[in-house]
């Protein structure tokens, strides 16, 4: 509570939709900060575990448990100051759903998720002003239910794709908030740009570890698979310069950097396939091919990587056991 009260804080309220590891660890980090945080859950026997075990939390300087307030219910939280959404891109319907009840005329929803098109489905449900699009680099690892580990510090962007003032004000509360808690923090004009140039890495990575089934760190050590990156890489590039963005002329580059980094780290979409489970393909490569094809340009690589993603989700069921 003592560092809380070096900001002016007029976030006292936050809901968390989501509660896997971005979201614990934001949210997480704001109620050690003395914020009244929230989780939202899909799982009602996830809410149960967590309300009655907490949070457990591995940084570098130590392991911390903190107590959480978990439901599957909006009804018992009421409106919030901050709402942010961490769900998979595939539940941003569903999040969006359960705003009208978290959210005042003054409530920021912050998004933290990966890919493109979250921004469209908030905006029916509420002004473009309370929308905050949020990209973080800090890496955190689900370890088990309610337990994550921070392996790597990394800056998290905030802004708006609507240059509205007003907007920029609370942005600029919430930035201060967030770099308070332990989450150093930048509000940019630009985050449009850095949310595609981190859907770079992303196309880099997620779709080639989830069809090859390899670690981060072994796409970079055949030539074909490192050709294939590039190529995908350089159609998203085509697509963000055709829009009018800044299109980081590194980004292949980057992402090969990123699978040095994280070498040991299988990437979401490929537990998500080891899982069986629905992958973000839409988001990611999927939306760069629905991005191209507004703007009449052909992306191939992308669009195969896409069709194959989706072909292996459509077969869990007939795929052999290891």
């Amino acid at each position: 509570m003592t560092r809380l009260r070096r900001v002016e804080c007029t976030i006292k309220r936050v809901a968390v939709i989501g509660p896997g590891a971005i979201g614990l660890f934001f949210g997480g980090l704001l109620s050690r900060l003395g914020l009244d945080v929230w989780f939202l859950d899909k799982s009602e026997e996830r809410a149960a575990y967590l309300v009655k075990h907490g949070l457990l939390l591995e940084e570098t300087t130590g392991v911390t448990s903190i107590p959480l307030k978990v439901t599957t219910d909006t009804t018992g939280i009421g409106p919030c100051d901050l709402v942010i959404i961490c769900v998979k891109s595939y539940d941003t319907e569903s999040a969006a759903s359960l705003l009208p009840s978290l959210i005042h005329q003054n409530t920021l929803v912050l998004t933290l998720q990966n890919g493109l098109g979250h921004v469209e489905v908030l905006k029916k449900v509420l002004p473009e002003r309370q929308i905050a699009v949020g990209v973080t680099f800090h890496g955190v690892t689900l370890v088990e239910t309610g337990h994550i580990r921070h392996a790597g510090a990394g800056p998290t962007c905030i802004g708006s794709f609507l240059p509205d003032e007003k907007a920029r004000g609370q942005l600029a509360k919430l930035v201060e908030i967030l770099t308070t808690a332990g989450l150093a923090t930048k509000l940019v004009d630009n985050i449009e740009e850095i949310v595609w140039n981190k859907l770079m890495v992303n196309i880099g990575i997620n779709a080639l570890s989830a069809l090859t089934r390899l670690k981060n760190g072994d796409l970079v050590k055949s030539p074909e698979i490192q050709n294939l990156m590039a190529m995908a890489i350089t159609e998203a590039l085509a697509v963000a310069r055709s829009k009018g963005l800044r299109a980081n002329p590194q980004a292949v580059e980057e992402a090969k950097a990123a699978c040095l980094a994280t070498a040991e780290n299988r990437s979401s979409m490929l537990q998500d396939v080891l899982n069986k489970k629905r992958t973000e393909i839409e988001a990611i490569n999927g939306a760069v091919v629905k991005e191209a094809k507004a703007l009449g340009i052909a992306t191939p690589v992308n669009e195969v990587l896409t069709i194959l993603v989706k072909g292996i989700e459509k077969s869990y069921n007939l795929q052999a056991e290891r």
